[in-house]
Protein backbone atom coordinates (compact mmCIF):
# COMPACT_ATOMS: atom_id res chain seq x y z
CA UNK A 1 0.00 0.00 0.00
CA UNK A 2 2.60 2.36 0.64
CA UNK A 3 4.09 2.00 -2.02
CA UNK A 4 1.34 2.49 -4.64
CA UNK A 5 0.26 5.86 -2.09
CA UNK A 6 3.68 7.17 -2.99
CA UNK A 7 5.06 6.03 -6.41
CA UNK A 8 0.95 6.17 -7.46
CA UNK A 9 2.02 2.52 -9.19
CA UNK A 10 3.08 -0.52 -8.71
CA UNK A 11 6.01 -1.46 -10.57
CA UNK A 12 8.81 -4.69 -10.41
CA UNK A 13 11.62 -1.89 -9.89
CA UNK A 14 9.53 -0.63 -7.03
CA UNK A 15 9.92 -4.20 -4.92
CA UNK A 16 13.86 -4.14 -5.26
CA UNK A 17 15.36 -3.81 -2.07
CA UNK A 18 16.54 -0.98 -1.76
CA UNK A 19 13.09 0.63 -2.98
CA UNK A 20 11.70 -1.53 -0.30
CA UNK A 21 13.93 -0.07 2.48
CA UNK A 22 14.11 3.42 1.50
CA UNK A 23 13.26 5.68 4.33
CA UNK A 24 9.82 7.23 2.99
CA UNK A 25 8.08 3.57 2.66
CA UNK A 26 9.67 2.46 6.05
CA UNK A 27 7.87 5.47 7.34
CA UNK A 28 4.63 5.20 5.82
CA UNK A 29 4.35 1.28 6.52
CA UNK A 30 4.51 2.17 10.34
CA UNK A 31 1.66 4.00 9.96
CA UNK A 32 -0.69 1.82 7.83
CA UNK A 33 -3.11 -0.45 10.00
CA UNK A 34 -4.88 -3.30 7.88
CA UNK A 35 -7.96 -4.73 8.67
CA UNK A 36 -9.16 -7.94 6.91
CA UNK A 37 -12.99 -8.66 5.65
CA UNK A 38 -12.95 -12.69 5.02
CA UNK A 39 -15.69 -12.06 3.31
CA UNK A 40 -14.50 -10.33 0.55
CA UNK A 41 -12.37 -12.00 -1.46
CA UNK A 42 -11.33 -9.97 -4.13
CA UNK A 43 -12.79 -7.05 -3.28
CA UNK A 44 -10.50 -4.27 -1.92
CA UNK A 45 -11.40 -1.38 -0.24
CA UNK A 46 -8.70 1.41 1.21
CA UNK A 47 -9.41 4.44 3.49
CA UNK A 48 -7.26 6.85 4.33
CA UNK A 49 -7.45 8.86 7.41
CA UNK A 50 -5.23 12.26 7.25
CA UNK A 51 -3.53 14.08 10.53
CA UNK A 52 -6.99 16.86 9.81
CA UNK A 53 -9.24 14.15 9.90
CA UNK A 54 -10.26 14.08 6.23
CA UNK A 55 -10.78 10.32 5.14
CA UNK A 56 -10.41 9.18 1.59
CA UNK A 57 -11.86 6.13 0.01
CA UNK A 58 -11.09 4.09 -2.60
CA UNK A 59 -12.36 0.51 -3.90
CA UNK A 60 -11.80 -2.41 -6.56
CA UNK A 61 -14.09 -5.31 -7.01
CA UNK A 62 -11.51 -7.25 -7.91
CA UNK A 63 -7.93 -7.53 -9.37
CA UNK A 64 -6.94 -5.76 -12.78
CA UNK A 65 -5.93 -8.44 -15.62
CA UNK A 66 -8.16 -10.60 -14.62
CA UNK A 67 -11.85 -11.45 -15.69
CA UNK A 68 -14.34 -9.53 -15.94
CA UNK A 69 -11.71 -6.96 -15.21
CA UNK A 70 -9.10 -7.45 -18.58
CA UNK A 71 -6.81 -5.38 -18.99
CA UNK A 72 -6.69 -3.14 -22.36
CA UNK A 73 -3.91 -3.64 -25.02
CA UNK A 74 -2.46 -0.60 -23.97
CA UNK A 75 -1.82 -1.68 -20.37
CA UNK A 76 -0.78 -5.04 -21.58
CA UNK A 77 1.82 -3.26 -23.43
CA UNK A 78 3.10 -1.18 -20.42
CA UNK A 79 3.05 -4.61 -18.20
CA UNK A 80 5.14 -6.01 -20.82
CA UNK A 81 7.46 -3.45 -21.66
CA UNK A 82 8.13 -2.73 -17.37
CA UNK A 83 8.86 -6.69 -17.05
CA UNK A 84 11.26 -6.82 -19.61
CA UNK A 85 12.94 -3.85 -18.96
CA UNK A 86 13.65 -5.28 -15.26
CA UNK A 87 16.42 -7.49 -14.10
CA UNK A 88 20.02 -8.23 -14.30
CA UNK A 89 20.01 -9.14 -18.35
CA UNK A 90 17.07 -6.94 -20.07
CA UNK A 91 16.34 -7.33 -23.84
CA UNK A 92 17.81 -5.24 -26.62
CA UNK A 93 15.36 -2.88 -27.73
CA UNK A 94 14.98 -4.13 -31.33
CA UNK A 95 14.17 -7.50 -29.50
CA UNK A 96 11.37 -5.48 -27.66
CA UNK A 97 9.85 -4.10 -30.29
CA UNK A 98 10.06 -6.67 -32.41
CA UNK A 99 7.82 -8.97 -29.88
CA UNK A 100 5.35 -6.52 -29.21
CA UNK A 101 4.51 -6.38 -33.02
CA UNK A 102 4.59 -10.26 -33.24
CA UNK A 103 2.26 -10.17 -30.35
CA UNK A 104 0.15 -7.59 -31.75
CA UNK A 105 0.00 -9.62 -34.96
CA UNK A 106 -0.03 -13.71 -33.21
CA UNK A 107 -2.61 -14.42 -35.47
CA UNK A 108 -1.05 -14.04 -38.42
CA UNK A 109 2.17 -15.73 -37.31
CA UNK A 110 2.89 -19.50 -39.08
CA UNK A 111 4.33 -20.79 -35.96
CA UNK A 112 4.79 -19.04 -32.20
CA UNK A 113 8.58 -20.41 -32.06
CA UNK A 114 9.22 -17.75 -34.16
CA UNK A 115 9.35 -15.38 -30.99
CA UNK A 116 11.77 -17.31 -29.11
CA UNK A 117 15.02 -15.48 -30.56
CA UNK A 118 13.93 -12.39 -29.16
CA UNK A 119 13.18 -13.61 -25.99
CA UNK A 120 16.73 -14.35 -25.50
CA UNK A 121 19.03 -11.95 -23.89
CA UNK A 122 22.78 -12.17 -25.32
Amino acid sequence: MANGLLRRSSKLAHFNPEAVRSPIIADLVRRIRVHCNDSWVTETRMDIRTRNGSVYSAQTSGPSGFPPFDLTPEQHRERFLDNVSFGGKPLPQDNIQRLVLSVETLEGLDNVCALVPDMISP
